[in-house]
């Protein structure tokens, strides 16, 4: 065929432009009806809400999806404070008092979540329900809202859209609506309007047009839910049979069998004739007429095609959030297939890390405006808020085997490939800059106690050797 024209089928007389095969009519596929319409939109308040019930009921009842949402978590939410100014003795002191700011008595309103605890919840919350939000209060508090909390209540403004939102002219969020339930009356109501700079407000976006977060596990919803009905399904199975243990089977062909008195019968006369009764104990032994014949119930289930089928089934709801399989089952997988499966995840749960990092940030900078205000935090002579420096630096690590990657790692530091500061972070061994100090003041009590001890493999070169011309 050459380019621009018409080719004729053999099975019709029909002729048809070159184009798309997915775009031609078929008797075997029906043709998609045109559907594309906004993501806010296609998730109205009502279809919203059945999302959320389903994440909740599987959170509630499905082991599954929660192991892989807090696995998840290790990796994506988990982060210690580290001070970067210049100012050593103000780095330490700022990260004391971060410890004792953000405890969950002094950062939360509602005095049940330190710092770190609810960076967790509230990236849990994203996972689950599509977004969440911490809103900033006076004196540097915090507080954790859900997802179903931003919505237009009862007495809200008319300028409010039905997710909850005042948007500008140009589509961005403006102001969050955020509602309550109360106990007494259950009907969720207006509480306040909080502008979008004091709200940390974060989620999962697809699609260009989006002003709410949509979950990663709705594709999975399904699988889960028909994952969680077959294994209860078998697990009923396998009770029925384990309760109804022994059926004995018994030939009735002998007319008048059971007209008689058998308790005037003789020991004889019962075992040939009578029906016998027996007692399920332990080294049982049956005493059968020839025609007669006892199985115990055995439960088949779960068929082995459905174990495959269900490890196909764990696939697919890991893949939500690119979760590996070996993650849950690793006895299949070595460690070269596993550690292909940690990199591809590593690509995915490292944005999503850097997003959580940046609702730290804000956090953070509201609770040291809040302490310089208070007093309780002092800057050193000549330093601004400006030119305070920090970070959370991430606690999860993508190491599966440290006596294998190790070597890797020291010989990308020899090579000038990796910086100290860059491993510690890989490896998840601190801060090099405070590993540094930890370890001259142990060098010191070495000295003074007379004692030496081997820090490295015999024959390797120290850092001020690999500094030396030769």
């Amino acid at each position: 065929m050459r380019y621009g024209k018409t080719i004729t089928s053999r099975k019709s007389s029909k002729k048809t432009s070159a184009s798309y095969s997915a775009l031609q009519p078929s008797r075997a596929r029906k043709a998609l009806p045109w559907s594309v319409v906004s993501a806010d939109k296609e998730f109205s308040p009502g279809t919203r809400n059945l999302a959320w019930n389903s994440a909740i009921d599987l959170e509630q009842n499905f082991t599954l999806p929660g192991f892989a949402v807090r696995t998840h978590l290790n990796f994506v939410s988990a982060f210690s404070f580290q001070a970067r100014t210049d100012d050593d003795d103000f780095n330490a002191l700022l990260e004391k008092w971060m410890t004792a700011r953000t405890g969950k008595n002094s950062v939360d309103i509602c005095r049940r979540m330190s710092l770190s605890t609810m960076i967790r919840t509230f990236a849990g919350l994203k996972v689950w329900f599509g977004d969440s939000a911490i809103i900033k209060l006076a004196g540097g508090k915090l507080q954790l809202i859900e997802a179903w909390q931003i919505a237009k209540g009862a007495g809200a403004p008319e300028a409010v859209n039905d997710n909850g939102l005042l948007l500008d002219q140009f589509g961005a969020v403006d102001q969050y609506a955020i509602a309550r339930k109360p106990e007494a009356t259950g009907e969720l109501t207006h509480a306040s309007l909080v502008p979008w700079a004091d709200c940390e407000f974060d989620g999962y976006f697809t699609r260009a047009n989006q002003t709410r977060g949509v979950s990663p596990l709705m594709p999975a919803i399904n699988h889960s839910r028909d994952y969680l009905d077959a294994v209860n399904y078998h697990l009923i199975t396998s009770k029925i049979a384990a309760m109804f243990g022994l059926v004995i089977f018994r030939d009735h062909s002998k007319k008048g069998r059971h007209d008689f008195d058998y308790s005037q019968q003789t020991a004889e006369e019962q075992v040939e004739d009578g029906p016998l009764k027996y007692d399920l104990k332990p080294g049982l032994k049956l005493e059968l007429e020839q025609q007669d014949k006892a199985e115990f119930l055995q439960s088949r289930t779960p068929p082995a095609e459905f174990l495959a089928f269900g490890k196909h089934l764990c696939r697919l709801i890991l893949a939500a959030i690119d979760l590996p399989y070996s993650v849950f089952d690793s006895e299949a997988a070595n460690y070269s297939s596993m550690r292909a499966d940690w990199n591809r995840y590593k690509l995915s749960a490292v944005e999503e890390r850097t997003k959580n990092q940046g609702i730290l940030d804000g956090c953070t900078e509201h609770i040291i405006r809040a302490g310089i205000a208070d007093g309780s935090l002092k800057l050193p002579k000549k330093m601004t808020l400006d030119e305070l420096d920090w970070e959370w630096v991430p606690t999860g690590t993508f190491i599966l085997d440290l006596s294998k990657e190790l070597d890797a790692i020291l010989k990308k530091i020899g090579a000038g490939l990796m910086t100290r500061t860059a491993a510690c972070k890989e490896l998840g061994t601190g801060e090099f800059r405070d590993n540094a100090i930890q370890l001259g003041k142990e060098e010191k009590i070495l000295k003074a106690a007379g004692v030496t001890i081997q820090l490295a493999q015999p024959g390797a070169i120290t850092s001020d050797q690999g500094t030396q011309q030769p």
